[in-house]
């Protein structure tokens, strides 16, 4: 990789697009990727949080092309989460379709300018960093531009978090995502309709050769992929104390939160966190939270039970499923992530 000389004093100029780090006779997989405001994503919350409904403006990743469709409601807003296989050249072309701020950008401020940056996989710092720093070229992108990245994925590593590391302040209200790093010559499929598929949280993955589970010896041709990528906005978290609850549910799965508060009452100073409640009563729950009523919610209500406001991952019984989790964005310290969780369904249909 290309180092900055000694005697540079100013950062240096970008030179050209990102397209180093790959190997001539690796397989090119590419993706159009836009960064733009949300129409919703987070919750207003309560009062102490951090993010969209206080300080900042929500912000995504998606496919280029699905853009519009998030913009208007008729796609979820859920991270974009694409995937590469062991060997392949990934390229993502970044577009930034936010507004341009009006003051000057520094560190920490503003929500103009963006970067690509994932982790674990290979690629040149001058060229597909997603960041300005030190004397590196500044592979940020301003908003209207694009800007071509290209990184190397040397290996299955499995969950690869993408970081909008052109403005760190950005991760708490959404910037965030990640790669999946397959198997060589994997190809995925929609798990609903069965079809070819660019990004997701849930897929199917088809092998192209069958592989043995080291522990039971199983052949696997195919296995279920979930992705998890969890985020708080809630500064009390970090303190030693537990009065955090009085002031909770700003923690997400997937941008998408399941309230402690309802689950547990609103009495939160005589909260017993080993004495939930039932799953029936959590279900009536969560249907007078997405209906507005029954005011109250009993057995006798006639309240329907509702899933979770989380994602609710669904496999049929015997299914290989990979689980891939990743920490992305908060205030209890830096990103993290995990290699995937290999498990098999083997009650009901449904994961929560």
């Amino acid at each position: 990789m290309p180092v900055v000389p000694a005697s540079v004093s100013v950062p240096l100029a970008l030179n050209g697009p990102g397209t180093g780090a790959c190997p001539n006779n690796a397989p090119v997989r590419s993706y159009d990727v836009s960064i733009f405001q949300a129409p919703t994503l987070f919750d207003n919350g309560m009062p102490g949080q951090l993010g969209a409904g206080a300080s900042g403006q929500p912000i995504m990743y998606a496919l280029s092309q699905d853009e519009g469709a998030i913009k208007n409601g008729t796609k979820p807003e859920v991270p974009l989460v694409i995937r590469a296989n062991a060997g392949d050249c990934l390229r993502v072309t970044l577009h930034n379709d936010l507004p341009t701020d009006n003051f000057t950008w520094t560190w920490g401020k503003g929500t103009s300018r963006a970067g690509f940056n994932v982790g674990n996989v290979i690629f040149d710092p001058q060229q597909s960093y997603g960041a300005a720093i030190g004397f590196d070229p500044d592979t940020t992108v301003a908003p209207g531009s694009s800007r071509l990245s290209s990184y190397y994925v040397d290996m299955e590593t499995g969950t690869n978090l993408v970081l909008n590391l052109g403005n760190e302040s950005t991760l708490i209200n959404g910037a965030y995502g990640a790669v999946i790093a397959e198997p060589t010559g994997a190809s995925y499929f929609d798990p609903v309709t069965n079809q070819p598929q660019l990004s997701g949280i849930s897929s199917i993955i088809r092998l192209a050769n069958n592989e043995t589970v080291p522990s039971t010896g199983e052949t696997q041709s195919k296995f279920r992929e979930f992705v998890s990528l969890y985020s708080d906005r809630e500064p009390l978290l970090g303190h030693s104390i537990m009065s955090y609850y009085l002031d909770d549910d700003h923690s997400y799965m997937d941008y998408q939160a399941q309230s402690i508060t309802a689950e547990e009452g609103v009495s939160l100073t005589n909260i017993n966190l080993w004495q939930a409640m039932s799953d029936a009563a959590i279900g009536c729950v969560n249907a007078q939270a997405a209906t507005g009523s029954p005011a109250t919610c009993t057995s006798t209500s006639g309240t329907t039970a509702a899933d979770p406001t989380t994602p609710v991952f669904q496999a049929k019984a015997g299914d290989p499923v990979r689980w891939r989790i990743a920490n992305a964005a908060g205030s209890r310290g830096s990103p993290s992530r995990s290699r995937a969780t290999r498990s098999r369904s083997t009650t009901g249909s449904s994961a929560r």
